[in-house]
């Protein structure tokens, strides 16, 4: 009867003793992580031209080209600076997505021949067959002097 008790009472026990060290485990180690910014960038129509993207006071220009996104044909998206600005850019990923309807996600890819004075990378975008006028948004996850940026470009 006694060792029932016992189980009862180090059961519950050693469930808080581990949320707890769970706890703070996670708060230990949420401090060594990069911090974390969201951009929208909806003003600025890479579909159209170019834009210019500012982290910490740093300008980077895309160009997205050929202009109007023509669906299944190769992309190529150029992100010029300066040099030494383009090595500190890390850049994550970069993928087309549906603004108005999921048609998944479309990588781009760093071409080989990048120059000094930019970072060059293509991929594609499919055929909508339900809507001709389809919407694109780029998705960009990069890393800028130690912060994480998701940045949204909407491409209408």
């Amino acid at each position: 009867m006694r060792r029932v008790t016992c189980l009862r009472l180090l059961w519950p026990l050693s469930a808080l003793a581990l949320l707890l060290f769970f706890i703070s485990w996670k708060a230990n180690n949420s401090e060594l992580s990069v911090s974390s910014e969201t951009l929208s960038v909806s003003e600025c129509s890479l579909a159209q031209g170019s834009c210019a993207l500012v982290l910490e006071e740093v300008t980077f220009d895309l160009h997205l080209l050929p202009l109007g996104l023509p669906p299944m044909q190769p992309l190529t998206l150029e992100i010029a600076g300066a040099p030494a600005q383009l090595a500190a850019l890390n850049v994550g990923e970069l993928w087309f997505v549906g603004q108005s309807m999921d048609m998944g996600q479309h990588f781009l890819f760093p071409v080989s021949d990048t120059v000094h004075d930019r970072l060059v990378f293509q991929g594609a975008i499919p055929v909508c067959s339900v809507d001709p006028n389809m919407r694109w948004q780029l998705m960009a996850e990069l890393e800028w002097q130690g912060r994480a940026y998701h940045v949204v470009f909407r491409l209408d």
